[in-house]
């Protein structure tokens, strides 16, 4: 059930630092119920990198608000959903829903045929929800840290 109380818009400079406190805020929720402890420190450290500000500008990154930003997801070149994150408080509460929805609606306007995401095991449900099919299970490293992730599609018709 999407809540019609949040509203998207595209994401701004001045929003980075409320984007680096909803993924710090999303990774450590999440790594609560499948991570290692070494797995989210790595991964929340992102969040400190200086790539993470092109991580939001170089896909079309919207953010979701409810009195304050609460979440944000990006759509990349080529149907990529770069990103898909909710803040850890409000998680499974119809955030991410309306997030993929807007994305997945931007990608039909730019003629996507599909689109595709490397799901986290957490993120995972949501996509499946979607119609997403698994393609493939893969290892990626970051930070000298290991992590399990599901490459997922979605054909995008009519």
């Amino acid at each position: 059930m999407v809540n019609s109380s949040i509203s998207i818009r595209p994401a701004t400079l001045e929003d980075i630092p409320a984007l680096r406190e909803v993924f710090r805020s999303a990774v450590h929720q999440v790594a609560e119920l499948a991570y290692s402890e070494e797995q989210a420190q790595s991964w929340a450290q992102f969040a400190e990198d200086p790539a993470f500000q092109n991580f939001i500008v170089n896909n079309s990154t919207v953010v979701a608000v409810q009195d304050q930003i609460v979440g944000f997801g990006g759509l990349g070149p080529d149907g990529h959903i770069a990103s898909l994150y909710v803040a850890g408080n409000i998680q499974r509460a119809g955030v991410g829903s309306a997030l993929l929805t807007h994305i997945l609606q931007e990608a039909r306007d730019r003629g996507e045929r599909y689109v595709f995401v490397e799901a986290s095991e957490f993120s995972r449900p949501l996509f499946s929800k979607f119609g997403f099919s698994l393609k493939e299970v893969e290892t990626v490293e970051r930070r000298g840290v290991l992590f399990e992730r599901f490459v997922m599609h979605l054909p995008l018709t009519g």
